[in-house]
């Protein structure tokens, strides 16, 4: 008798142990969604307008290479940078 109620006490914890491993992982889920979420609304992001003002050769090759300004499109600033060949980069 102390046997079966043992036995019943088993299997009622191993049932109880199954469910609460199928929440974890289903609020496991739900976190890296929230994780997810929380990321994208952390994105930072800047509006540039970019002005390709003329082409120029660069290099022993002679590769051409843009000469451009970069505008903040949000602020309708000046420009962020200007051209300066000793700076530039190639886009």
């Amino acid at each position: 008798m102390e046997l079966e109620a043992k036995q019943a006490e088993l299997i009622t914890a191993s049932k109880t142990i199954k469910e609460k491993e199928e929440k974890i992982v289903a609020l496991n889920k739900d976190i890296e969604k929230l994780q997810t979420r929380l990321a994208l609304l952390k994105v930072d992001y800047r509006l540039a307008r970019l002005t390709v003002v003329d082409q120029e050769k660069r290099g022993e090759k002679g590769d051409l290479g843009p000469r451009s300004n970069l505008w903040n499109s949000t602020t309708k600033e000046r420009p962020m940078t200007r051209h300066n060949p000793s700076k530039s980069r190639e886009i």
